[in-house]
């Protein structure tokens, strides 16, 4: 009987340091010699791409290129193997070698899988998106959400039904029905989930809970993870833009950095 055999994705690799040398030996001559210096630093890890190590007009420049979409790919993929390699914390690695098209850190908090850091390069458009996470406990923060969702559910529960109370099933055929009881069952929904979450932070609030160990565990190693890849990139703060929050996820702040062609997220999320 023969054996059913399902491939493997197929997926782009990083480039050696050998290809993109050969690579780069044909932007001699076309590249000012400034631009071939840094871009053989990055090949050599001497510095994160992320780095103000260049001018945003030449990275701009730079990133029309091929060949600086490359070291860049290179250069953050095998930074962030040195950087979690030498880590003494029990991590999952996920990379090229495991058919991943990019790298995947998590760690493992008694038996929890925590997020730590995310590149991924798949759209060959562009250069790629990095995701890095932090977890925070934060009290203030908690009453102002909680304030924000008694307001958000009590306008919930004045809004009035924007159709008619007719059976016009054929509007929205095979769904729950007429127009009205469609807008019904998704509001009502969405009231509970909402009034769900309160529950939830009224009783940490009014409780005092403890944090327990492994959210402890969970705060110092993503703070750590977290400060130590900022500083690798050589980011603060005042770098990153507020994203706008999902009414799903309200406990998790995503701040962006936007460069030519690469996203950086930190993801922040607040323990309840």
């Amino acid at each position: 009987m023969n054996t059913l055999k399902i491939p493997k994705k197929t997926i782009k690799k990083v480039d050696s340091k050998e290809n993109l040398y050969k690579l780069l030996d044909n932007y001699w001559g076309i590249l000012d010699s400034r631009i071939i210096d840094y871009l053989n630093s990055l090949i050599e890890l001497k510095f994160s791409v992320i780095r103000k190590n260049i001018s945003e007009k030449d990275r701009k420049a730079l990133s029309e290129l091929e060949i600086y979409r490359k070291v860049a790919i290179y250069n953050i993929y095998n930074n962030a193997l040195n950087m979690f390699n030498n880590e003494d914390l029990r991590l999952d690695i996920y990379s090229n070698l495991d058919n991943y098209e990019g790298i995947k850190v998590n760690a493992v908090i008694d038996d929890e899988i925590v997020s730590l850091f995310n590149f991924n390069y798949s759209d060959k458009s562009n250069i790629g998106n990095i995701s890095i996470y932090k977890t925070i406990d934060n009290y203030k923060q908690l009453k102002y959400e909680l304030e924000k969702l008694k307001k958000q559910i009590y306008e919930l529960k004045e809004d009035r039904c924007p159709y008619p109370n007719t059976d016009k099933s054929e509007i929205l055929p095979n769904v729950y029905g007429s127009p009205d009881s469609y807008w019904t069952f998704e509001h009502e929904k969405e009231i509970k989930n909402l009034e769900e979450i309160q529950n939830k932070l009224l009783e940490r609030l009014n409780s005092n809970k403890q944090l327990t160990n492994t959210e402890k565990k969970k705060i110092a190693i993503t703070n750590l993870i977290n400060q130590k890849i900022i500083n690798e990139y050589g980011l603060k703060d005042s770098d990153f833009k507020k994203e706008d929050s999902s009414k799903k996820d309200i406990f998790r702040k995503v701040y962006v950095k936007s460069m030519p062609n690469l996203t950086i997220k930190n993801n922040i999320d607040t323990i309840i």
